[in-house]
């Protein structure tokens, strides 16, 4: 690599790197809240070494059975000495945000003809907003992002051997152990890239050339498939089994055929430039449209936030129109991800709208095919113009997303914050009171299973009377910005006079606790 694509890929890492530490650097703790019940867990094996990883009865039996980041923690914690804490918040971040970011410019060096193409797609990705705060916190999902892209180096870059299908056999059980969406979403890619090989063989337009990664594409789902199934069924969680059901996925496989047959037939016939434009321009803004409105279903958010998150999310599309002509395997990887992802939305926004609250998870997997695209079309002037103009607007709309959050700007994902006195506040009331406690999203996943969320808002509106004997645990965001419960962010305008008449027992500015006697 020459000198100025070297440097620009160093100044990549370092603001990779430093705009996901923001968070954590500025509030001195953990950023986000599912983080907190892996910190708890990851503690249990510290102080326990004998305790079983698969006994739910010392851990919490959801977490621990998709351990990877846990016991992965525990062990860097005990070689560096760092507390729990410092492990999820800084060591585990910077050698996450790394790995992703150099094994991506690997992937992305493949779908390009230039170097400097394929840094534009990376500073692109590591910029898209919804994911740069989704990966500002080491989550189970997060640590399952380098083996993801570990598997789709493999497969990009090295030739069908025993060394290929040794490495993607390690590397699928790896990630089957580290997290189910990461696996089940590696897994519908590879499927979705599979068909649209075989289509584009089937109306003879794949090149001999192109038709040895068939072999590579079908192996890889041969062995992620029954190894993630065979994890999930005989260890996994077996809990989100009842979230779908034999007609969810009769729903799911109807959209799917609706969605490759479509392909098919458009394959079957010619169509002029103007029209294929055209119809690219009306899946972008009926994907920008699908994704805002279906966050209304069980998501509240605030469209200062998230329009930037889906702007930078839908942009890339319109560089489906650059697509060349000629079929390649780069082609056909972005169309395979692509047409999956349609399925996805397709099916969770008519289908299943329950499933909504994990439709943000589902669309970072998207920036993963606007790298790819990015990286692809970045040629000639106007591709080029909007390409480069794609990524420098998405790094903007990510250094504002995380302003906000840093500044107490954000209204959507504001109780992701935990400052020194949420900490010190939480952790004196949890060791303090024994009994049960009312808090929101974010009071229940720092005590974990202690705080009872979805009783606070009806103890709230009856005016906590009839609640039983409990603990009111508020803090200063509940009186401003409102309650969180299961993503839904409900404002109650007149919490200062309900809590006016309960006996307040702890009160740091951050924290305030109550005690409601039936």
């Amino acid at each position: 690599m020459s000198s100025k694509p070297s440097i620009f890929l160093v100044l990549v890492l370092v603001f990779a790197t430093l705009i996901r530490l923001a968070p954590a650097m500025v509030f001195n703790n953990p950023f986000s809240t599912d983080v907190w019940p892996l910190i708890k867990l990851t503690k249990v094996v510290i102080e326990n070494p004998s305790a079983k990883i698969w006994n739910d009865t010392q851990f919490d039996g959801y977490n621990n059975r998709w351990p990877g980041v846990i016991l992965s923690a525990s062990i860097a914690c005990i070689l560096t000495g760092l507390g729990v804490e410092h492990v999820y918040s800084f060591l585990y971040l910077v050698i996450i945000t790394i790995t992703n970011t150099i094994l991506l410019y690997g992937v992305l060096s493949f779908t390009s003809n230039t170097k400097m193409a394929a840094l534009a797609a990376v500073l692109y990705y590591v910029a898209v907003p919804s994911l740069l705060i989704f990966t500002s916190a080491t989550l189970k999902e997060v640590y399952a992002y380098p083996i993801l892209f570990a598997i789709l180096l493999q497969l990009a870059k090295r030739e069908f051997d025993w060394r290929y299908i040794i490495t993607i056999s390690v590397l699928s059980l790896a990630l089957s152990t580290s997290h189910h969406l990461a696996s089940v979403m590696l897994i519908g890619m590879s499927i979705g890239i599979l068909i649209v090989l075989a289509i584009g063989i089937t109306v003879g337009e794949v090149r001999s050339v192109v038709k040895g990664a068939l072999v590579k594409q079908l192996a890889l789902v041969l062995i992620a498939l029954p190894t993630f199934t065979l994890y999930y069924l005989l260890y996994g969680q077996t809990r989100a089994v009842s979230l779908i059901g034999f007609s969810d996925i009769l729903s799911y496989t109807f959209y799917a055929v609706f969605i490759y047959t479509s392909y098919y037939l458009a394959k079957q016939v010619t169509v002029k430039r103007a029209v294929s434009i055209s119809a690219v321009l009306t899946v972008l803004i009926a994907t920008a449209f699908v994704t805002l409105h279906s966050l209304a279903y069980g998501v509240t958010y605030s469209l200062d936030d998230v329009s930037t998150y889906i702007l930078a999310m839908s942009a890339p599309l319109v560089l489906l129109c650059f697509l060349p002509s000629s079929v390649d395997e780069v082609r056909i990887f972005i169309l395979g991800i692509a047409l999956f992802m349609s399925t996805n939305i397709l099916f969770i926004y008519i289908a299943k709208p329950e499933l909504v609250t994990v439709l943000h998870r589902v669309l970072n997997y998207l920036s993963i095919m606007n790298s790819m695209l990015i990286a692809y079309t970045c040629r000639g002037r106007v591709a080029k113009g909007i390409a480069i103009a794609i990524a420098l607007m998405t790094v903007a709309f990510g250094i504002v997303a995380v302003a906000r959050i840093v500044l107490g700007l954000d209204k959507t994902m504001f109780y992701w914050v935990y400052r020194e006195g949420d900490v010190v506040g939480m952790s004196r009331i949890e060791a303090l009171f024994n009994g049960s406690i009312l808090g929101d999203s974010k009071v229940f996943y720092f005590t974990y299973k202690r705080t009872d969320s979805s009783s606070l808002l009806l103890a709230v509106s009856r005016g906590f009377k009839g609640c039983g004997d409990a603990v009111v645990v508020l803090h200063r965001d509940n009186y401003d910005k409102g309650f969180v419960a299961s993503l839904t962010i409900y404002k109650v305008g007149n919490v200062s006079s309900l809590i006016n008449r309960l006996s307040r027992i702890y009160d740091n500015m951050y924290i305030n606790g109550f005690w409601v006697r039936q």
